[in-house]
């Protein structure tokens, strides 16, 4: 649930963003592929860095009574960033093959066709989608029950996300 408070957040924020970087491209400019595949990812990035960094919690996971620790007592800041870096992979790599697809094109466009099956039924869904589910799905492979259902990027980063400390009320202590 806390994710999907965060994603409401950060989706408005790259919704303006990338409105932004749209209006100011100049039409048929290959840079504005890279613009427009780069919001989404950095916007997130930046997101999860700042408020997880300076505070060990986004937004959603405020709400939610959650926080981000780390057993290590030094180097915060870098196991962050590398959290948010890698929980981010599933979006950048597919990002970064789409302006790699496009190289040298003046007017850059990816073009998917969705062959009907014998059966009549379609499946119509750019590569880039089906590429970011797969390593959405790799990303939380490694979660079981035996270690706290831990993702790759909380293994690689040491940090894990924990019910935030809140202290007994006045009225459940026992007379």
């Amino acid at each position: 649930v806390a994710w999907i408070a965060d994603a409401v957040v950060f989706a408005i924020m790259t919704w303006v963003l990338t409105l932004s970087a749209w209006t100011a491209a100049t039409p048929g400019s290959a840079t504005i592929l890279l613009q427009l595949a780069a919001w989404p990812w950095l916007t997130g990035l930046t997101y999860y860095f700042v408020l997880e960094g300076c505070w060990s919690a986004s937004l959603g996971k405020r709400l939610m009574g959650l926080r981000v620790t780390s057993r290590a007592s030094t180097g915060w800041w870098p196991r962050i960033g590398l959290r948010s870096a890698v929980f981010h992979m599933p979006l950048v790599i597919p990002a970064i093959l789409l302006v790699a697809a496009t190289k040298g094109s003046t007017a850059p466009s990816v073009v998917y066709t969705a062959n009907a099956a014998p059966n009549g039924w379609t499946w119509n869904a750019p590569p880039d989608a089906l590429l970011t589910l797969l390593l959405t799905i790799l990303m939380f492979s490694t979660a079981r029950r035996r270690n706290g259902w831990t993702g790759v990027h909380e293994l690689l980063s040491g940090t894990r996300v924990v019910q935030r400390n809140v202290l007994p009320s006045a009225t459940s202590a026992a007379p």
